[in-house]
Formats: structure tokens, sequence, C-alpha cells
């Protein structure tokens, strides 16, 4: 990792020569592929992670439920709470796609902040708007119903096809996790639009909206 190719990465556009010089200290890059675990809740944060590219999804578990807390694309870093207090990690991070990391040393990242300011202030930032995003996720949660938000997400599918049908843009399981259920209460669901007739199966987890009207009107259920 160089300095060039780190400062190409939007969080650390601004860093000085000494903070990027002491940050690509060790400094290493891991592929994963599509569903793999890149840490697991309740372990030790030992390194910082960048992604540099492809999405990953932070999952957290409890009493047998998963429930996904955090989306990352690329350019995110990940893992700061845990590696700044010494504690375990409230949640796993799981690969959406394939995805590329960078590890920085938490050494490396401790010894930065202290010859660069600046870098503690953008992972204040980006750790305020990820607080920012749980709590949206929470509020929405507790004021709507999963069918609710499971019509709004199915119409942003339909929207962004590019064909007359569309698939829900992940697997049942992980739309559940975003909608905060189970599969099952997603599956239950989703069977129910089809015979009320609100949506039709086109093939194999495709689907089209039948009736856009009463899609629409569930979604903007209070």
């Amino acid at each position: 990792m160089t300095i060039e190719k780190l400062r190409r990465i939007r969080t650390f556009e601004t860093l000085s020569d000494r903070g990027a010089h002491c940050l690509t200290e060790g400094a290493t890059e891991r592929p994963y592929s599509s569903g793999s675990v890149i840490w697991r809740q309740g372990t030790r944060a030992t390194v910082l992670h960048v992604l540099l590219a492809g999405t990953a999804r932070a999952v957290c578990s409890r009493a047998g439920r998963e429930t996904i807390v955090h989306r990352a694309r690329a350019g995110d870093t990940l893992g700061e709470i845990p590696l700044f207090d010494g504690g375990l990690y409230p949640a796993s991070l799981v690969a959406e796609s394939p995805v590329r990391v960078l590890l920085l040393k938490r050494e490396s990242v401790m010894t930065a902040m202290q010859v660069d300011v600046g870098l503690a202030a953008t992972f204040l930032r980006s750790l305020g708007h990820r607080v920012r995003d749980l709590a949206e996720r929470l509020e929405t949660r507790m004021a709507e119903s999963v069918r609710t938000r499971l019509a709004r997400h199915l119409l942003v599918r339909a929207e962004t096809s590019t064909r007359g049908d569309f698939d829900l843009g992940m697997t049942q399981g992980c739309l559940a996790q975003d909608l905060g259920t189970v599969r099952e209460v997603v599956a239950r669901h989703l069977g129910e639009l089809v015979r009320c007739e609100v949506l039709e199966r086109t093939g194999r987890s495709r689907f089209r909206i039948a009736d856009r009207v009463s899609l629409e009107a569930m979604a903007a259920e209070a």
C-alpha cells in the first residue's frame, strides 16, 4: 500500500505525509469472496478495516435472530469503536459481494492520529454518520410493520429493474435481516401478496407488481 494509493480512499484524501506514512506501515490487503465472514461478533479488534471494493453488511445476532445494523461500501472504514476502546466486535461483518479489504494495524492508526489530528476528526464524522443511520433504522423498525417495510423494498426493486419483473436483490434470509425479522415471516408475507394478487411470480425468486395501488398503500401504512 503506497501513500498515493492510500490517498485515493476518500477517508484519507487530506491525510498529511507523516500521517500517511504511519498508516502504510505494516498495511496489508486481503480479498474475501461473497458470503465470507470478515470478522465475527464477539472477537477482539486488532486492525482497522477499510473496504476497498465491494459491499459488506454488519450483522448482529441476538437470541437466534440476526439483524443488519449497517451496510458498508467501498471507501468506508470499519471496526473503529472496538479498535479504539479495546473491546469486542458488537456485530459480525459479512461480504455481500467479492470484496478487497485494507488492514491497518492498530498501532499505526493510533500513531497516525497523534501526528495528524485531522484524522481523528475524520473518524469522528464517520462514526457520527453511522450512529445517525443506526438510530434511523431503529426508529423505522419501531414505527413500521414488516409488511410496510417489505412493500417499500419491493417498490424500490421494481423501480430500479430494467426488466418487466424484478428479484429481491438478496436472499430471503438477508432481506429478513435487513427488515429486522426472520426469513419465515418474509416468505409468509410474499406468499400472501401473491395470493392476494398484489404480486405475481414470474420465476424463481422473481416477481412482477400486479396491483401497484395496493402495494403503494401498504408501503404508506403507519
